[in-house]
């Protein structure tokens, strides 16, 4: 069985999106959907939060798409992908892939190769505020490609994985509903205090502190070949952080306003999609600018009793402030 190695560029069509005038009412609330790259989060896209009129598609660069086109986001959230079940348009923000000969590719297993790039594509994001590749980056983006019927096989193989990895946060999901009620079972709204905990702010056994994100114009010096755990916002998903994407170079730690952050330490997602998400970090490790870590004054706070409390945005960040004292 032959594999190629083709460039996504010689086989795709790469196609930018554009956003219609806002001051022009006129181009909104039409019958094309119109996509922004919070619409991509389940994967498949048969619906968005915003549409466009035909005028809003003719008076901008936004491109209308056929069914079955694969969506790459290239801006901020560099890597994402879904595919499109209905006729749209895109924003800037992302662009479409649609293979210049039909059968060429399981649109699933395309999905599936671009997804398996994305810390590569994430490598070659520039800019210091926000990361973004150019359509050129991606159109260089190599792909192995087997013959349709092995693409349609693995494919399916991963679906397969995807479902119980579904199935796994939804349990997950469940298990942290447990943990909150029994948590406001046994100590109280941490909000309202029944109890009549006793209660101190934070700085007054504990110091905190933001990281950074080094310069991504600088690759070579503060990324690559780097050894020391860069955290973001997006990976506190387990209550133990034990591993990152991305490592940082010396250089990175010495010149830039990235803190090294020691093992134990609380770490609290500021803003974003994940805001009030928190985890321990099992390892020592910095982090960028989007998440605050705590660290106990002395050995009187158990993080645990926070961190367990409570995942969502209010919950979790007033139970980190009332740690237990012992």
């Amino acid at each position: 069985m032959s594999w190629r190695s083709v460039k996504l560029g010689d086989t795709c069509d790469v196609i930018a999106g554009g956003t219609p005038k806002r001051s022009k009412p006129s181009y909104w609330s039409g019958d094309i959907p119109w996509v922004k790259i919070s619409d991509m989060i389940e994967g498949r896209i048969g619906q968005t939060e915003e549409t466009i009129t035909r005028a809003g598609l003719e008076g901008s660069s936004a491109k209308l798409l056929p069914p079955g086109t694969l969506l790459v986001s290239i801006f901020a959230t560099i890597g994402r992908t879904a595919v499109l079940e209905c006729e749209a348009a895109t924003n800037q923000a992302i662009v479409g892939v649609i293979p210049r000969q039909q059968g060429q590719f399981d649109d699933r297993f395309l999905q599936y190769s671009l997804r398996r790039k994305t810390q590569e594509l994430q490598r070659q994001g520039r800019g210091v505020a926000q990361a973004n590749i150019s359509g050129s980056m991606l159109k260089a983006t190599e792909l192995l490609v087997p013959p349709l019927a092995e693409q349609k096989r693995i494919a399916g193989i991963l679906d397969a994985a995807d479902a119980l990895r579904a199935k796994r946060r939804e349990a997950l999901a469940q298990l942290d509903t447990l943990l909150q009620s029994t948590f406001l079972d046994m100590f109280g709204d941490p909000v309202t205090n029944p109890m009549g905990w006793d209660a101190h702010p934070l700085a007054d056994f504990c110091r905190t502190g933001t990281g950074g994100t080094p310069s991504r114009r600088k690759m070579q010096r503060y990324y690559e070949g780097g050894t020391i755990p860069w955290v973001k916002s997006g990976e506190l998903r387990e209550e133990v952080i034990s591993s990152t994407g991305e490592c940082i170079t010396d250089a990175a730690l010495r010149e830039t306003n990235v803190k090294l952050v020691p093992k134990d330490a609380l770490l609290l997602a500021l803003y974003g999609a994940t805001v009030g998400r928190l985890g321990i970090l099992g390892i020592q490790a910095t982090t960028n600018q989007a998440v605050c870590h705590i660290i106990p004054n002395s050995l009187r706070v158990d993080f645990r009793f926070g961190c367990g409390s409570s995942s969502s945005t209010a919950q979790g960040a007033s139970a980190s402030g009332m740690a237990r004292a012992t």
